[in-house]
């Protein structure tokens, strides 16, 4: 057995996953319990006693019964048990996101080692890259991890299990397992709940119209413990709604298209990955133009790389360097023409997305690109009728940015032979970072005035240097764009670990001051540290006025004196 597991271990691509899971612990180990995670660590400290209370408030407050009970046990030992959790979690759905675009139908031949690396090197980099202000509050924070990041995993393991199941087996029985699933995947979250849905639509119709293969009826049992499932999640969501609406909680839909425009796609924090989801698009687009097309569709298909092209210049003009404030329907972009613009290019790049999934799924007979990229685009949709509030909230956006890993580390594995692909690969990250103030040139310009341009000017330099080298030694380059992507990801979780740590320091006095009250039962007051303003972390200024409900959960008496030093 340990042989087996060195043996696993000297394999490249799980070396990839140690190293993420290696510097997602550090990361971890300056991480606390924030805003919500209080209320839950709180109620934890309370046993079991409270369970069916607890159980049932969370059924009349969204659905999410058994989210919010298992946050109740991960947190119960405040955040350490999560500090532990939650990395393991990240890599599986690394390793997940790495199996599932690595999969091929079965009269293919199995993927080369080259390309698994290759997969689990994107997955891996999917989540090394991902911004602080998407990170904080999705993967760093413990309610909104269980509430987005691991339905989202959970929902792509169920999409990926129930479709291998019918490609393995002509006739398969129903598997307990996967119906297992079907019914967490329906309870866990409306928006997850409609992924499931989604897939209990697409996968079927894939049988029925690639294979050939009617599969409708045993997916009876699938669909009953998914709706079953769903039900619950519909009825904790539709009394919320009413309770929201006895409180004067009105929906703008207008605000809500406009929210969701900016967060998923004019956002500068989703500009890396929607520059690189287009740039893959286009590449994809110029690998299919010698397809026998019809000269309709030829020009259809000229036309959007054309379009394309345009859109990603235009994009890099009006978000990175411009960046033009975007309110599309509620007012606040500066004119109706540039309104217009955005929209156009927010079609092209949905409609390309869809459209070449639909080629791959054709050409390639690969289906879950289709799948998920219509999940993805479904589950933004979802929110005009659920959790409309939170439009512009980058943990409403990850569950789809998650799904469209896939398309991602899919088209790395097939053109990461190109030097030009990586190459404009490594421009769209360093364009992003420079605008997310990750890279910068500082002391040697001043960034106060018209920075974009000494950063364009580096890139340019930048991307000289390895063409040049690229033309005395084509292999050079490639290694150097590759080693480079991956240097640029270290220095990105580099930032993150070096920003929680400094975060921690004020709170790490603070829990050693209340561990020592509660030794020491001292009754007159308490001396803690005022936390800064970061956004490392999520309402860390809550240590700074003590809310009742953070009292309770570090078990401070209501009337305790709190006198705070810097």
């Amino acid at each position: 057995m340990f042989k087996g597991i060195v043996g696993k271990l000297r394999n490249k691509k799980y070396q990839v996953f140690c190293l993420l899971l290696i510097v997602m612990l550090l990361i971890h180990q300056h991480i606390f319990l924030y805003a919500d995670d209080l209320y839950y660590s709180r109620d934890a400290s309370y046993g079991l006693s409270n369970l069916p209370n607890f159980m049932l408030g969370q059924l009349n407050g969204n659905g999410r019964v058994w989210i919010g009970t298992m946050m109740l046990v991960i947190l119960k030992y405040n955040i350490y048990v999560f500090r532990l959790f939650n990395p393991l979690v990240i890599t599986l759905t690394a390793i997940l996101i790495a199996k599932i675009s690595t999969s091929y139908p079965e009269d293919h031949n199995s993927r080369i080692k080259d390309e698994i690396v290759v997969a689990s090197l994107c997955s891996s980099l999917f989540f090394i890259f991902l911004p602080i202000q998407i990170a904080n509050t999705t993967i760093y924070y413990a309610a909104c991890a269980f509430n987005y990041l691991y339905p989202t995993a959970l929902v792509l393991l169920y999409g990926y299990t129930l479709h291998n199941h019918y490609v393995k087996m002509p006739n398969p029985k129903t598997n307990y397992w996967i119906l297992l699933l079907a019914f967490l995947v329906g309870s866990s979250t409306q928006q997850v709940g409609a992924m499931g849905i989604g897939y209990m639509v697409l996968i079927p119709a894939y049988f029925k119209i690639s294979r050939k293969k009617n599969i409708l009826q045993s997916l009876v049992p699938y669909y009953l413990a998914l709706f079953g499932g769903y039900s619950i999640v519909t009825y904790g969501s539709i009394k919320r709604m009413l309770f929201e609406r006895q409180t004067g909680h009105v929906v703008n839909l207008k605000d809500v298209a406009s929210g969701l425009l900016k967060t998923n796609i004019f956002s500068i924090p989703a500009s890396g990955y929607v520059l690189i989801i287009c740039l893959c698009c286009l590449v994809w687009l110029y690998s299919f133009r010698n397809q026998d097309f019809k000269k309709i569709a030829f020009l259809w298909h000229s036309l959007l790389i054309a379009a394309l092209t345009i859109g990603i210049l235009g994009y890099i003009y009006v978000v990175l360097y411009k960046k033009y404030p975007i309110h599309l329907f509620s007012g606040g972009t500066p004119n109706t023409l540039l309104s217009l613009c955005l929209i156009v290019f927010a079609a092209v790049y949905l409609i390309s997305i869809v459209y070449i999934a639909l080629l791959i799924l054709i050409n390639q007979r690969y289906p879950f690109l289709f799948y998920n990229s219509i999940n993805a685009i479904g589950a933004q949709l979802m929110l005009f009728v659920a959790d409309a509030r939170f439009a512009e909230a980058y943990k409403i956006m990850f569950p789809s940015l998650l799904l469209m890993s896939i398309f991602i580390v899919y088209s790395f594995i097939n053109f990461y032979r190109y030097k030009v692909f990586l190459l404009l690969s490594m421009i769209v990250i360093l364009l992003s970072l420079t605008h997310l103030g990750k890279l910068t040139l500082n002391p040697l310009i001043d960034h106060a005035n018209n920075p974009p341009i000494y950063q364009l000017a580096l890139v340019i330099i930048g991307v000289s240097l390895f063409m040049i080298i690229g033309y005395y030694k084509q292999r050079t380059l490639k290694d150097l764009v590759v080693i480079t992507i991956i240097m640029l990801g270290l220095f990105n979780l580099g930032t993150e670990y070096n920003g929680y740590k400094q975060a921690s320091y004020a709170q790490d006095f603070n829990l050693d001051t209340i561990s020592r009250y509660h030794l020491n039962h001292n009754p007159n007051e308490l001396i803690l540290k005022k936390t800064p303003g970061t956004i490392y972390g999520y309402n860390v200024s809550n240590w700074n006025r003590m809310p009742y409900f953070m009292k309770q959960c570090y078990r401070i008496p209501e009337e305790m004196s709190i006198r705070y030093i810097d």
